[in-house]
């Protein structure tokens, strides 16, 4: 998903979702066309890191601790679900105001193999920890997505920031 909604981040516009079908990991990307500098425009990745742990928490079993590590690392009850990435134009300088960028997040769906949990104890998945379907989490993102990018317009960056 990341890299095709890269490769056509510069035709498609703003809000374009790309999603990857797969039984055993929950790929997804969104494309953003920022009206900032670069260097400021990366922020969206805090924009769609909020809204990707509004969507998990929202669609998660209750009392188990969400974790998101610097920066970019998702923990579920202490073991990895997963991670998320900022994409830009290669060329684009810092200063400048780049085309397009691309938010994705790649989450563990179920274990191949039928490996039981045990033989992983530093991972998880959706499925072993009783998650909504991972259809349901993506469109949760993105409607949380659209409440941060909204939010992030009206006050300014310090609630996404905050979240």
């Amino acid at each position: 998903a990341h890299a095709h909604a890269c490769a056509i981040a510069p035709q498609v516009g703003a809000g374009t979702l790309v999603h990857v079908g797969r039984f055993d990991l929950v790929e997804f990307a969104v494309t953003l066309e920022p009206e900032e500098r670069l260097v400021s425009a990366r922020r969206a990745f805090f924009a769609g890191m909020a809204a990707l742990a509004d969507a998990l928490a929202a669609h998660c079993p209750p009392e188990k601790p969400l974790e998101f590590v610097w920066p970019d690392t998702i923990r579920f009850d202490g073991a990895l679900l997963g991670g998320a990435r900022l994409a830009w134009p290669e060329a684009c300088p810092e200063d400048e105001t780049p085309d397009w960028l691309v938010f994705s997040a790649q989450l563990i769906a179920a274990r191949v193999g039928g490996l039981d949990p045990g033989h992983l104890p530093s991972s998880t998945s959706l499925e072993d920890e009783g998650f909504e379907p991972s259809q349901v989490i993506v469109e949760s993102f993105s409607r949380h997505l659209m409440v941060w990018f909204d939010a992030w317009e009206e006050s300014g960056f310090k609630p996404v920031a905050d979240a």
